[in-house]
């Protein structure tokens, strides 16, 4: 009181020297009671004073406004419509003298850092040396035509969203929604009156308030959304300690209707239906639009959380994501087989310790040894699949429906592998769904693993090991249409049980290559270029060839798929098509009276019968060049004739479309869902504790308990670290450890924070001293005993975390010579637009803010 009668002068402010002569006047000589003076005098209103950690880095501690109307007539200058110079919501700094005309200039900085704490402005990234500020409240109220909104409806793009009804929203509430979102952006903040688009990293959410109701949506299209949408739930709950009274309700769309983009979709209160049905145990809800039926806890792990506890489910659950995807992130093949079969268990453990002798991971299923959610979680983001396609395995039901849903809903490639005696597998059930595609004969010998390693490399690499450096090489020139049936290499690779005549047309396919004309074959594109099957991927390799040679024979001419290969290429896509004859040569050319024979008496392109070489009389290797060079002359004449016809506008060829690698986008999603979801498992870790000890504001909450002692670390959301000055360590004797190792509240603490860092990224000096410390420590065999150990238990148990916070102060204080005051600390409180607060090191909090000069200002007051 009697510091308050002191600061009753006709002054609009004062700085904190003053501050503290005054309270000199009245018998306060520290400064730490003068600071609790201040907080006092700030919370009854009669003074405003920001003393906290970050006030004190910008310079803000140092003013101390004493007459509200003077603060009134600053805000007045910017947020009005009086203000002029705020140009569709932005501020130029260098106009800042013309709004400020009637305030010194060396307030300038502090002035701008006073109307961001109270979010009535959000200093923006300098753009070439230019200062700007984002003012919500005069932004135009029309969005920018630059914003696409049908990118929110596109079909392929996966997204979702969710609305906050409130009882009331207070005017210059969603204002203060777009400043605390500014920071999450990654690129220019695009944002207008009632809306703002915000990017990060590879997500893009479209946050709206209608002006004529009470409600904000918030739409985000990404890989793994859950964690955006979690973080502007945050930003919108932190208004309630703005506006006292204020609630509001969260409604989330059918998910089924999401995934079917039904534009009505049925909306599901949190409050009055969500919840409700879960304390009542209803187990399935009811889309009132398309009538779904949706289990009422896929609604939960989806709901913003509003607890520490909720914040703890949503940790753990966002773990046990992140150890699915690292698991589907590191097996591109997914080898399927009957489990309940020793053979075929047998067979596909030999795969796959195959497989990996040459790095490539693949995941496989074992009864007892992996974890249902885990294979369900691999056999859904596999890229390939290997089956071990079995008397069982056919037989199988379960197999069957994996094997279909595979093909009809997941669509990827499939690798089928018969395995011995399985001659009629294709008449199966499971032949009916992948056998048109190329399979290979199961069998522990070397023609196996060669054509096993060359067709998975195929897929990874998107080519064969030893064309790897020809990546970017141009596309196929040709293509060759032939039958199994006539090849000896299909043969020895035991995809067919015989083979009819000498000439193989493999080889045939190798002399146009050496000859330089880069060809097309089935064995080594099918299924590497797309998830189509044989059918679509030779169609895709006929378009892509300018040329067609079709090594015809009697087998050919009977084979469903050559007769549709050569009939395509023929009349659809009226290719020059080349013939080599093939196969025995018996006397009998059936194939003359086929369909094939019909179609080859005239070839559109040559308006003639197609060209024809005769390989039936070839039964050495002289024989068999002769006819080869035949072939490449008639392939070369006729690329000449068709780059003639290009070149004079009688042929428009088309170009192949380039589009996007499938495999790589679909990596590149997973990385991000995993990035996504790891900063989800850091943030709900430090919002479960968030409201601990809260009046110990400098004690550390991310303590390590190590061999050596205790460490601290940084929580940072861009990952987690541990601190190298030595405020960071406390060193305890053995005599400590092990009272504190025997404490089950203590290690299940730790056992949380441990599942964290060994699921989440750290960077490469954490990870390293972790290793370090824990492996080579005189005591790992005793921390082993105790840390990490299953009997500990699961979960989070705060009385842990009390426990490490109380030694840790009674050491710190006893180190720094401060028993019971308070101690240096190692961490900064920081509190983020957003309003979570976190325990930062001295770098990544001056990287949090921006530092301002306050120059002469504290000498002139």
């Amino acid at each position: 009181v009697r510091v308050h009668g002191e600061l009753r002068m006709e002054k609009d402010y004062i700085n904190w020297k003053t501050f503290l002569e005054i309270c000199q006047n009245v018998a306060i000589f520290d400064e730490e009671t003068a600071a609790e003076a201040s907080r006092f005098l700030h919370d009854l209103g009669a003074i405003i004073h920001h003393n906290d950690s970050e006030a004190k880095l910008s310079g803000l501690s140092d003013l101390i406004i004493l007459n509200p109307q003077w603060l009134a007539d600053v805000c007045k200058c910017v947020i009005t419509a009086q203000a002029s110079h705020v140009d569709n919501g932005i501020l130029d700094h260098v106009l800042l003298p013309k709004v400020w005309k009637n305030f010194k200039p060396e307030l300038y900085p502090l002035l701008l850092e006073l109307l961001q704490k109270f979010e009535l402005l959000k200093r923006l990234p300098n753009e070439n040396g230019v200062e700007r500020s984002l003012v919500p409240s005069l932004l135009p109220e029309q969005p920018p035509p630059s914003i696409d909104f049908h990118l929110f409806r596109q079909p392929k793009v996966s997204y979702t969203y969710q609305t906050w009804i409130f009882t009331f929203l207070p005017s210059g509430a969603f204002a203060r929604i777009q400043v605390r979102l500014q920071q999450l952006s990654s690129s220019a903040l695009t944002a207008w009156r009632y809306g703002v688009l915000l990017k990060k990293n590879d997500m893009m959410a479209l946050v709206t308030h209608s002006a004529d109701d009470m409600a904000i949506t918030a739409t985000v299209l990404g890989a793994e959304p859950a964690n955006l949408l979690s973080i502007i739930h945050f930003a919108i709950n932190g208004l309630k300690e703005s506006f006292a009274g204020l609630d509001f309700d969260v409604h989330v769309p059918c998910p089924v209707c999401v995934v079917k983009r039904n534009k009505d979709a049925d909306m599901f209160s949190l409050k009055q239906t969500i919840r409700r049905a879960n304390e009542l145990g209803v187990q399935y809800l009811q889309c009132r639009s398309y009538f779904h039926q949706i289990p009422t806890t896929s609604f939960l792990a989806e709901l913003p959380a509003s607890s520490p506890e909720d914040y703890r489910l949503r940790m753990e659950a966002a773990l046990q994501a992140v150890k699915l995807l690292k698991s589907a992130l590191q097996t591109p093949f997914f080898i399927s087989h009957s489990k309940h079969t020793p053979a075929d268990a047998a067979a596909a453990k030999y795969i796959q310790q195959f497989l990996t002798q040459y790095d490539i991971q693949s995941y496989l299923p074992v009864i007892g040894q992996t974890d249902l959610d885990v294979d369900v979680a691999a056999l859904n983001s596999s890229q390939y699949f290997l089956l071990i396609v079995s008397e069982t395995y056919c037989k199988s039901d379960e197999c069957v429906a994996e094997v279909t849903y595979i093909k009809k809903q997941l669509k990827r490639p499939v690798i089928p592998i018969p395995t011995t005696g399985m001659d009629n597998w294709i008449q199966s059930q499971v032949g009916m769904l992948v056998g048109n595609l190329l399979w290979i004969q199961y069998a522990q010998d070397n023609n196996f693993k060669e054509l096993l390693l060359s067709r998975c490399r195929k897929y990874i690499n998107g080519m064969d090991a030893d064309d790897k450096q020809n990546e970017h090489k141009e596309p196929k020139k040709a293509m060759l249409s032939y039958c199994w049936a006539n090849s000896m290499h299909a043969l020895e690779a035991k995809q067919v049980p015989s083979v009819v005549g000498y000439a193989d047309p493999r080889l045939i396919k190798n002399g146009l290559e050496t000859a330089g004309v880069a060809t097309w074959l089935d064995i080594e594109n099918l299924g590497y270029e797309s998830d189509k099957g044989l059918f679509d991927g030779i169609l895709e390799g006929l378009k892509q060839a300018r040329v067609v040679v079709a090594c015809v024979s009697n087998q050919y001419a009977v084979s469903a798929n050559c007769r549709m290969e050569f009939q395509y290429a023929l009349k659809m896509l009226r290719k020059p098509v080349i013939m080599a004859v093939v196969g025995a040569n018996d006397g009998a050319s059936c194939w003359e009276e086929s369909e094939v024979g019909l179609l080859s008496n005239h070839c559109p392109f040559f308006g003639t019968r197609c060209p024809t070489v005769d390989f039936r009389s070839v039964y050495d290797s002289n024989s068999f060049n002769s006819k080869l060079d035949e072939v490449i002359s008639l392939v070369k004449d006729a690329l000449e004739q068709l780059d003639a016809r290009v070149s004079a506008g009688l042929i428009v060829e088309e170009k192949k479309v380039e589009e996007d690698d499938h495999k790589k986008q679909k990596s590149d999603n997973a990385v991000q869902a995993f990035r996504e979801q790891a900063e989800n498992i850091r943030r709900s870790f430090l919002l479960s504790i968030a409201d601990h000890n809260q009046s110990q504001s400098n004690i550390p909450r991310l303590i390590l308990l190590l061999p050596d002692g205790l460490r601290v670390m940084c929580e940072s959301i861009s990952g987690f670290h541990l601190l190298d000055n030595e405020s960071s360590k406390i060193l305890i004797s053995r005599d400590e450890l092990e009272p504190l190792l025997a404490n089950s509240a203590v290690m299940k603490y730790q056992n949380a924070i441990w599942e964290i860092l060994d699921t989440i990224e750290l960077d490469q000096q954490t990870r390293h001293a972790l290793n370090k410390v824990y492996t080579t420590d005189v005591m790992h065999q005793l921390i082993s005993k105790f840390s990490r150990q299953k009997d500990a238990g699961t979960g989070l148990e705060i009385q842990g975390l009390t426990t490490l916070q109380k030694l840790w102060r009674k050491a710190t204080s006893k180190r720094d010579g401060d028993v019971g005051g308070e101690t240096d600390s190692c961490l900064t409180h920081l509190i983020l637009p957003t309003k979570e607060k976190l325990m930062l090191c001295a770098t990544h909090f001056s990287e949090s803010k921006t530092n301002v000069s306050i120059s002469s200002f504290l000498s002139k007051q």
